[in-house]
């Protein structure tokens, strides 16, 4: 999962639970409607504003997923009678699991992109309506009378407010209000001294003044924020709403803190006469002012009627419940002892490949001493179907008598979809899940899997390797299609040499089809490796300049130029002698065809990622490979197979190969070619005897 999808399933899961702590606050507000202060009713939101700001959430067993869980254990289905999430029956070679598009429509990515989306396009109209807002009052600004300057100098120290905001004063400004957050702006309409009496005005000072002192900007700031980021929930639209009149009231309790009877009647004046005079500002959510209509207006008027102070035993009843919703908020279920979940593992993830689109994901994991159950979701596009299964590799020799389960393994189709699978009686080893082609599981036709378990488990697996999974190209055993569509695809820009040997103009091929290689996602299998046979007593010297020619028809020209013959194969291009001697270089016969032994077999098996050395001798060759084969079979659990030499080979014979990807088999082929050898093989060994 990306980081966007992420991102957006944690704002859907605060979005939850932020909406129903919102209706805790507006039950409470209505239940204590006439006992709760404004300034109180203005704390109540904190909750929910800590819920939206939470990153993760803390596990309790007290939460409240966890009674709600417990609850509907007890009373909806007896565990006897829950319902498996998955049937598989192994026999029938079939799951439940219903059949999925091979390509389905991604919603979650639709809705994340909409999210997205909705976002930015909040976001940026707020800002550019601010913007273009203070704009305007800028332009049209005028300088502030020095009486109304000395009032709010003199209100802003009687407030031991500590920095002065700047004042604006223009006839385009609808109502007083302050805006910014690093360098606050007092805005004033130029015709309040026209509207209100100088008592009134002095109030209406103090009521902005007020909000610089409660630190209001920046928690307006962020309330913007947070709007645009849960733009699709109607309910927290509601809340911010509520909180803001919340805040205005209790910015007018602040005011008439120590204000007399007839301060409260100015004030209540000030606003009803704010309503007719002045009008709202725009669009833009940026400004925190004392401009209020309609029922918030009522609201805050009542609210200085019955100007009253908090009591005690309310403030400690507001002040628990405010605890209790922030718990509430802020924690989920306790994890059982022994499973998982996708925002807390314990267990680890490993070592894994992969083909492009196929994925395993796992969300939990329960180890016991008698089994290993492990359940998650998969994802599968490079096969129609494929087996899943649940093994250990073990380090050491496994355990003797140890079965397969009925549930260690599930065939799935196509798509996407869950799985739950158990291995009995775990032994010691590296637990993995792995893809295989739809036949009995082994080694060799594997071509997925993701190892997990304990951290050192974990750790342990990354010294495998698994480059024998993984190929989305086609079976190179099989076919030399994968190759013969690189030599068309790869275009070469410019080709250009004078009196270079084949030799040196196959070492630029294979660099240049390196560089230009640029559709082939896997950087081990980039280019295309070449091979070149020579008759004894040949050499040659070609010049050739090419311009935007593909690879297969550079090969073409050069391999006219040197009078031999190229041969596409299915790991390798090889060039040989148009005449003489030197026999051609044949595939690998079918299996039929092949000198019975265990040897041959366990060699089309066995991967080598890479097989590459430079005029080196046919002893050095082979040693080169008896290492790989010996930690090929140290892998797979297998005896080691024997590479051996026959005496009577010509001395000085130097061999230069570069495969990729290639079965033992075949690159003991070509090195048999390449030093004039033929390869013959029995159960334990691949001998090489001189022709």
């Amino acid at each position: 999962m990306n980081l966007s999808a992420q991102l957006f399933e944690w704002v859907l899961a605060t979005s939850l639970r932020a909406s129903l702590l919102t209706g805790a606050v507006l039950l409470i507000q209505a239940a204590l409607h006439r006992y709760l202060t404004p300034r109180w009713r203005y704390a109540l939101w904190l909750p929910v504003l800590a819920t939206l700001l939470m990153p993760s959430l803390l596990e309790s067993r007290w939460s409240a997923e966890t009674l709600l869980s417990s609850t509907a254990e007890e009373s909806v289905i007896p565990p006897a009678a829950q319902p498996l999430p998955i049937v598989m029956e192994m026999d029938a070679l079939a799951v439940t699991i219903p059949p999925v598009a091979a390509k389905p429509f991604d919603w979650q990515f639709a809705l994340t992109t909409t999210w997205a989306v909705g976002c930015g396009a909040l976001l940026i109209c707020g800002t550019v309506s601010l913007w273009l807002t203070l704009r305007r009052y800028r332009c049209s600004a005028i300088p502030a009378p020095a009486d109304l300057l000395h009032e709010i100098e003199q209100l802003a120290a009687e407030m031991h407010l500590n920095r002065l905001p700047r004042v604006l004063v223009s006839p385009r400004v609808s109502s007083p209000a302050t805006t910014g957050v690093w360098r606050p702006t007092l805005m004033l309409p130029s015709r309040l001294g026209d509207q209100f009496t100088p008592a009134e005005i002095r109030l209406i000072l103090k009521h902005e003044l007020m909000h610089l002192k409660r630190g209001d900007l920046p928690m307006n700031l962020l309330l913007c924020g947070l709007m645009a980021v849960h733009w699709f929930n109607p309910l927290l639209w509601l809340a911010f709403f509520k909180a803001r009149t919340d805040r205005e009231a209790a910015c007018d309790a602040q005011v008439l803190t120590h204000g007399s009877k007839e301060c409260r009647l100015h004030y209540g004046h000030a606003l009803l006469k704010m309503e007719s005079a002045f009008g709202p500002h725009g669009l833009s959510l940026g400004f925190v002012g004392i401009f209020q209509r309609g029922a918030a207006l009522r609201t805050r008027i009542q609210a200085i009627a019955r100007f009253q102070r908090s009591h005690p035993l309310m403030r400690m009843l507001v002040v628990s419940a405010m605890a209790v919703l922030t718990f509430l908020g802020s924690t989920r279920a306790q994890t059982p002892q022994g499973t998982t979940d996708k925002e807390d593992l314990n267990f680890a993830l490993g070592q894994s490949r992969f083909r492009s689109g196929d994925a395993l994901h796992i969300t939990s994991v329960e180890r016991s001493a008698d089994s290993l159950t492990v359940t998650g979701e998969y994802e599968l596009t490079s096969q129609d179907g494929a087996t899943l299964g649940l093994y250990i590799t073990s380090l050491e020799s496994p355990p003797k008598g140890i079965l397969n389960g009925p549930n260690q393994q599930v065939v799935v189709k196509k798509g996407r979809g869950q799985f739950s699978l158990t291995l009995p009686q775990p032994y010691p080893g590296l637990p993995h899940l792995t893809f295989y082609k739809l036949a009995p599981p082994s080694n060799h036709n594997a071509f997925g899997a993701i190892y997990f378990g304990t951290k050192a488990e974990a750790e342990a697996s990354h010294k495998l390797n698994l480059n024998y999974l993984a190929h989305d190209a086609p079976d190179p055993t099989v076919t030399n299609k994968y190759l013969l569509e690189k030599l068309d695809r790869i275009v070469l820009p410019h080709i250009q040499f004078r009196g270079a040997t084949l030799e040196e103009v196959v070492e630029f091929l294979n660099v240049k089809a390196k560089e230009y290689d640029t559709a082939e996602p896997d950087e081990t299998r980039k280019g295309v490796p070449f091979i070149v046979v020579h008759s004894p007593g040949t050499e040659n010297i070609l010049s050739l300049e090419l311009k935007k020619v593909s690879l297969g028809e550079a090969v073409r020209y050069v391999s006219e130029l040197a009078e031999m013959k190229f041969k596409v194969e299915p790991h390798a291009v090889i060039f040989i002698p148009a005449t003489g001697s030197t026999p051609l270089i044949k595939a690998t016969p079918a299996p039929a065809q092949i000198q019975k032994g265990r040897a041959g077999e366990l060699g089309r098996k066995i991967i080598l990622p890479q097989v590459q050395f430079k005029e080196a001798t046919l002893e050095e060759a082979a040693e080169f490979i008896r290492n790989k084969v010996q930690t090929a079979c140290d892998r797979m659990e297998e005896s080691p197979l024997n590479i051996i030499i026959k005496p009577g080979a010509p001395a000085g014979i130097k061999i230069s190969l570069s495969l990729k990807e290639v079965p033992l088999v075949e690159a003991l082929r070509y090195l048999a070619e390449l030093s004039n050898h033929t390869l013959q093989w029995d159960d334990h060994s691949f001998i090489l005897e001189p022709r």
